[in-house]
């Protein structure tokens, strides 16, 4: 189970990191509202997200210099490259696996092309 559901603990650091919380945290502890202020979460956001990153360690009362996008130390840039390039190609790989994903959005880069062209 821990495998098969692990996309849910790196989808909630890839967002926290694309949101800037350890950013916004490494400027000085935060309420759970001021956390959904700072980011612009929605209400229901808090505490169940930052309580999940806890939950992860990988956040504490500390917070997490390294993925302060302000500080010298932050390792981040990997993780936003991650989420904005490779996460989504996470969800296609039954379907790569059964028809190949790649001649699938082939053809429909085609018909978009020949749409667009018409």
């Amino acid at each position: 189970m821990h495998v098969g559901m692990g996309f849910f603990a790196s989808k909630t650091l890839l967002s926290a990191v694309e949101l800037g919380l350890f950013a916004a945290l490494a400027k000085g502890p935060k309420t759970g509202g001021e956390i959904a202020a700072a980011l612009g979460l929605a209400p229901r956001a808090v505490p169940d997200f930052p309580d999940a990153l806890v939950a992860l360690k990988l956040l504490d009362c500390e917070g997490a210099l390294f993925l302060d996008s302000n500080s010298p130390a932050y390792i981040g840039g990997i993780l936003e490259m991650a989420n904005d390039r490779l996460y989504r190609f996470g969800g296609g790989v039954t379907d790569a696996l059964r028809i190949g994903r790649a001649a699938e959005r082939d053809q429909r880069l085609r018909r978009r092309h020949v749409r667009q062209t018409l």
